[in-house]
């Protein structure tokens, strides 16, 4: 009980502490401090004179951004007393400013807590050839829409995208393993003022790409940095992608060409797929008319071994009701595209599917379907894709209206395999 009013002592003091500092707006120029020794997670910090009090700059920025508290009195005959124990944390700001210049860049750190999930995909029991519903609870929650889930290629980080259910809002979010142990999913901050979709880790994880929605009517690829400490606020991407036309979703071939959608000049009709080559110097536009329809096809993701393409396909039935399902498609010997098969369809859904994504190990499709209480993240064997594929891996021909026939006929005979 002493211990525990001691902690609740020093706490108070530690919030009182705190306004007096965001009053003085620079409380580490303040001369009530001394440079001592104090470390956690890394880093040395700034403490309080007399107390067991480390007031954290995480971000060189010369501002507070959090308290470090020891919770336990190990010496209290000593000038300055002497404390120790586990650290508790107080977090007060993570953002980047300048105290002489107007803010132009921002930083953020990742405030991690551990979950129990350990090891590969979060240590969950792996799917067949059924879908199931992935890490109910954890990732996917009732009353929002989860989507878009992607792991990094050493699948050791993940993100997703979710949004409320009306779709007003939509947040970013991030997890990393350390140590074997899964943290909890934190919010990328900066997603609370612009919508973010389909986001992708780089090859070397450093980064993590994805579309940003500018204005009303504008959608551009951005990054951000990712450290073990934290991550920067977004960067345009350098890609001649980001033009005048609206871009999304951003895949990147062993050979540097880029898979990605969009709505452009000559298109088949809303959005189609494109694959970009040649980079900037001599970059060179291509649509895959083999898999462009009239209506959105969209979200492209190539799978490790580059044999075939994951997206969405849009379709509308006679009532008029648009329905989004994920589609596949093998390259052929030609290098075109083999006729597409509605996964979506053979899986019997009756509600939208969609966000299409193929772990960098090859072994398995997340996507997201929609249900009761919003989208859930979903995952298979990619091996069901195999069983699926079109026995001749022959291109679709003929006009878009004939093909979005075509698509029909050959989801019925996938469905009775």
């Amino acid at each position: 009980m002493r211990t525990m009013l001691m902690c609740i002592v020093i706490l108070t003091a530690v919030l009182a502490v705190g306004l007096v500092a965001q009053e003085n707006q620079n409380p580490l120029a303040s001369p009530s401090t001394v440079q001592v020794s104090f470390v956690t997670n890394g880093q040395q910090l700034n403490r309080l004179a007399g107390r067991g009090v480390a007031l954290a700059d995480l971000d060189g920025d010369e501002f507070l951004d959090a308290f470090i508290v020891n919770s336990r009195l190990v010496d209290g005959s000593k000038n300055p007393p002497v404390f120790g124990g586990s650290p508790a944390e107080v977090w007060l700001d993570t953002t980047h400013r300048s105290s002489t210049s107007p803010q132009t860049e921002e930083s953020y750190v990742f405030h991690f807590t551990f979950s129990d999930h350990r090891g590969d995909y979060l240590g969950l029991p792996r799917p067949g050839t059924t879908p199931e519903r992935f890490a109910p609870g954890f990732i996917s929650l009732d009353g929002r829409h989860d989507h878009g889930l992607v792991f990094s290629p050493s699948g050791k980080q993940a993100a997703f995208m979710t949004a409320s259910l009306d779709w007003k809002e939509n947040r970013l979010h991030f997890l990393r393993q350390i140590e074997g142990r899964w943290t909890h999913p934190v919010e990328i901050e900066f997603t609370r003022k612009n919508w973010c979709l389909n986001p992708i880790f780089a090859a070397d994880e450093s980064r993590l790409i994805f579309s940003m929605v500018i204005g009303k009517d504008q959608i551009k690829y951005y990054s951000c940095d990712l450290t073990g400490e934290g991550y920067s606020s977004p960067h345009l991407l350098d890609t001649p992608l980001n033009d005048s036309t609206s871009n999304f979703s951003y895949y990147s071939d062993r050979a540097g060409a880029v898979y990605f959608c969009g709505v452009r000049p000559g298109g088949c009709g809303g959005t189609d797929l494109y694959v970009l080559t040649g980079g900037s110097g001599a970059a060179s536009i291509t649509p895959i008319t083999e898999l462009n329809s009239p209506l959105d096809d969209d979200s492209p993701f190539l799978s490790p071994d580059e044999r075939y393409l994951v997206f969405n396909h849009q379709t509308k039935d006679p009532q008029g009701k648009i329905h989004m399902d994920v589609m596949f498609s093998y390259r052929t010997p030609s290098g075109q595209w083999s006729q597409p098969v509605n996964y979506g369809r053979h899986i019997g859904a009756t509600r939208r599917n969609w966000r299409p994504v193929i772990t960098a190990d090859g072994q398995y499709l997340f996507f997201s379907l929609e249900g009761e209480k919003g989208f859930d993240v979903y995952w298979v064997s990619a091996s069901v894709l195999e069983q699926l594929k079109p026995k001749a891996e022959l291109p679709g021909s003929g006009s878009p209206d004939s093909r979005s026939a075509g698509l029909q006929t050959q989801t019925q005979e996938g469905d009775k395999e």
